[in-house]
């Protein structure tokens, strides 16, 4: 109890750290939080359209982004970053855009902190004698200064504060099925409310991690009904369920906690449909890219959609490569690859990088993890693993359509984050328990101390490429930075 309020305090102040040197990074060297962004007035102007029930947006606001159907102006974007203008509009005005860049902050600090707390929870549940200070800090280390989500700071435009936000919704998510997993419990009433909430609000900000999210949930809420019917049917511990108290065995709660979630993701899900059904007359649309203003411009871009569509499992490899190592992007002015990736992607956009290199020791502590929980399972709680397993599989699904998209970006990176964090959660569990009392401690913690270093400095270089490489990043800052970026001259152009 005496060490609560330390750590509060300590956690407390290194989300304030990392405030103020996300805000330095995004501002380009001030503090300046409420500063104009790419289309950042698009979000405050939907906020008004859907107060009057209205599902367009003002053409000037979000050229050349811009959607027109029936003569009239749509966005593809989800519609929770309008509805966090509606809550602050009585203290702060969005009329004008400024609000983006403090938004992206809330939504990224929320994201490292969450990741530090599941981190430290994922530390304490080891055994004394396995839990390594060294390899804590640097892992924490990790998760703060490496990542996309350093590289992504180099702007707040419109694509990045859905990104941040879903990926936020998709480090609390992990901090409850991780809580529940690494005590052996069960899924509470609140648990498992709090797990569709997060997964409608994602569903509603970004498709892509919220499809995941929500099956995620749905597969752990089949997981309780069957564990508990299995239960009250049989109660000499089937499924490892000794533990369970005796009210979970009733059918009235299990009822409760079955149907309540499936009721939040349900009222999620209606009104991402209703969206979805007043910009494309479709409610399981999320964005319909025959009404593209910029396709009608690109014909190479249009025919490469009309042939494979927006999702095609055939682009899975291709991506898998350009977010590994960026080597199609080099590629793709190259025959006889150009043709290839003309026409099967609407675009593979700069700047070109490794994501390996931006977080290493992530990678390799989620590959440890996967090996764990699939291979290696009796590292695990014997209870723990199921529910592990099918929200890892579920988040996948996330990174398979990312993958599967017609347009890649090193900004979707972001989306893998809910599937590597909770991977290298498991590995840095699995890592802990095999360097406890060994001589080689210290080598694997230097080991993971050089990747952390590479990953620290991959992911501040890439900001700088970033930055240079971003048309609204100022010009005066692009052209300062510039002579460290190679090919920046193509950044230009």
């Amino acid at each position: 109890m005496r060490e609560r309020p330390l750590a509060i305090a300590a956690f407390v102040i290194l989300c304030s750290g990392l405030a103020v040197y996300q805000t330095l990074l995004i501002g380009n060297g001030t503090l300046e939080l409420l500063a104009p962004e790419w289309l950042d007035r698009a979000f405050g102007n939907m906020m008004r359209h859907l107060v009057r029930g209205e599902f367009t947006v003002d053409r000037d606001v979000i050229a050349p982004e811009s959607f027109t159907r029936n003569g009239e102006t749509y966005t593809y974007f989800g519609i929770f970053p309008a509805f966090l203008r509606l809550l602050v509009s009585p203290v702060l005005d969005d009329a004008n855009g400024g609000l983006a860049r403090l938004s992206c902050i809330v939504a990224m600090v929320s994201f490292v902190g969450l990741q530090v707390r599941t981190l430290w929870l994922t530390h304490c549940s080891l055994a004394p004698a396995a839990r390594s200070v060294a390899l804590l800090a640097v892992t924490l280390a990790a998760l703060c200064l490496s990542g996309p989500q350093i590289y992504l700071l180099a702007s707040a435009r419109i694509f990045h504060e859905p990104i941040f936000w879903s990926a936020a919704m998709g480090a609390a998510f992990n901090l409850i099925v991780l809580r529940v997993v690494l005590s052996q419990g069960i899924f509470t009433l609140r648990d498992l409310g709090f797990l569709a909430t997060l997964s409608g609000l994602a569903l509603n900000t970004r498709a892509s991690v919220g499809v995941g999210l929500c099956l995620a949930t749905t597969l752990i809420v089949v997981l309780v009904a069957w564990t508990a019917r299995a239960a009250a049917s049989a109660p000499r511990q089937p499924f490892g369920s000794a533990r369970l108290p005796a009210a979970a065995r009733s059918r009235s709660l299990l009822g409760t906690r079955v149907l309540t979630p499936l009721l939040i993701l349900t009222f999620f899900a209606v009104i991402a449909g209703i969206v979805n059904y007043g910009r494309w007359d479709n409610p399981f649309r999320f964005a319909d890219f025959h009404f593209y203003d910029y396709g009608s411009r690109r014909p190479i871009q249009m025919a490469a959609f009309l042939a494979h569509g927006d999702i095609d499992p055939g682009r899975i490899w291709i991506s898998a490569l350009y977010y590994a190592t960026g080597i199609p992007y080099l590629l793709k002015s190259t025959p006889p690859f150009s043709a290839y990736l003309s026409d099967h992607f609407w675009g593979l956009e700069a700047p070109p990088l490794s994501g390996l290199i931006v977080n290493p020791l992530l990678i390799v502590l989620a590959g440890i993890g996967l090996h764990g929980v699939f291979w290696r399972p009796a590292n695990l709680p014997g209870t723990s693993i199921v529910p592990l397993r099918l929200v890892l599989a579920a988040h996948a699904v996330i990174i398979l359509l990312v993958c599967a998209s017609m347009n890649a970006a090193m900004r979707y990176r972001m989306d893998f984050a809910p599937f590597v964090s909770l991977a290298a959660f498991a590995g840095y569990r699995e890592l802990g328990k095999a360097i406890a009392d060994r001589s080689w401690r210290r080598m694997v913690v230097r080991c993971a101390l050089a990747l952390c270093i590479i990953g620290i400095i991959g992911s501040h270089y890439f900001l700088v490429v970033h930055k240079v490489w971003a048309n609204d990043v100022p010009m005066e800052v692009r052209l300062k930075l510039s002579p460290y970026v190679p090919l920046a001259r193509s950044a230009f152009q």
